[in-house]
């Protein structure tokens, strides 16, 4: 007798997997099979990328029945129905509807129809230079930026990270961590770097590489560790893929006193082709 394929979940890893894809997406397709959850998701200007992983040994609870289960999930109705469940929701995915429940709720959902929906490969990307970064150190800069800037550079220089912003008047620069590499730069949309920062955990520690007019490759996990530092459980892991915004010698970067049409961004990114993430133009 064939299997239905169901997925069930118990824990809050799954919410906070979708509050991260929440910053460049509101649609996803989760794989999962008995070895824990995979997801690949592109934004719809092709700027930035999530690929995600998580054992099942991340979830309180994780059962699948059939090899291999796809769930597409309309990411802001399920996490309103987590967060209306309160803290320890449950969800479970049969026959095409998702059930999500706690604090004696139950909401069913409907699933997306994932047929036509791709899976975005990681790049391979060979990125001269790496550093670390702290989440409230990016927070930190990106708020230093925004009120003046839409761009912020990183750059590695005598292995040292520093970031900065030039707007049409003003500028900043601030050094931060050490870093090992070649020295290197690039630009990137402050807007895509503020939803990153913003989707973190206050803990998370980031591996950051980059290369000159490169894409941005940001790695980080949420394994949990005991008092004597020894891995206790493992958690999600998260890559993160961000396209540089290529500068011309006459082209200044971009300050912010007049808002900007929303649709010019996506205008200036190029597309993913052959599932690499393209730089944005």
């Amino acid at each position: 007798m064939q299997v239905s394929p169901a997925l069930e979940i118990k824990g809050d890893a799954l919410k906070s997997m979708l509050k991260t894809i929440s910053a460049i997406s509101d649609e996803v397709c989760i794989r999962a099979d008995e070895n824990g959850i995979k997801v690949a998701v592109v934004d719809p200007a092709h700027v930035a990328m999530f690929s995600i992983e998580a054992p099942d040994s991340a979830f309180d609870n994780f059962e699948v029945w059939g090899k291999e289960v796809e769930v597409g999930l309309d990411i802001p109705k399920v996490l309103k129905a987590m967060s209306r469940c309160g803290m320890h929701s449950n969800f479970k995915f049969k026959d095409n509807r998702i059930v999500v429940s706690g604090d004696s709720k139950r909401f069913t959902l409907s699933a997306i129809d994932t047929t036509g929906m791709s899976v975005p490969k990681i790049p391979e990307l060979k990125l001269p230079s790496q550093f670390s970064i702290s989440t409230s150190e990016l927070k930190e800069v990106v708020n230093d930026i925004v009120w003046f800037c839409d761009y912020i550079r990183f750059e590695v220089r005598g292995m040292k990270l520093y970031a900065s912003a030039t707007g049409d008047m003003d500028s900043y620069e601030h050094p931060l961590s050490e870093a090992i590499g070649e020295d290197v730069k690039s630009l990137f949309s402050l807007d895509y770097v503020q939803k990153l920062a913003k989707s973190l955990t206050d803990y998370a520690k980031l591996t950051v590489n980059m290369g000159n007019d490169y894409p941005m490759k940001v790695v980080w996990n949420s394994d949990s560790f005991d008092y004597e530092g020894k891995l206790k459980k493992k958690g999600v892991s998260y890559t993160f893929l961000l396209a540089p915004r290529i500068e011309s010698e006459d082209e200044p970067e971009r300050s912010t006193p007049e808002p900007e049409p929303e649709e010019a961004e996506e205008e200036t990114a190029e597309d993913f082709q052959d599932s690499e993430i393209d730089e944005e133009a």
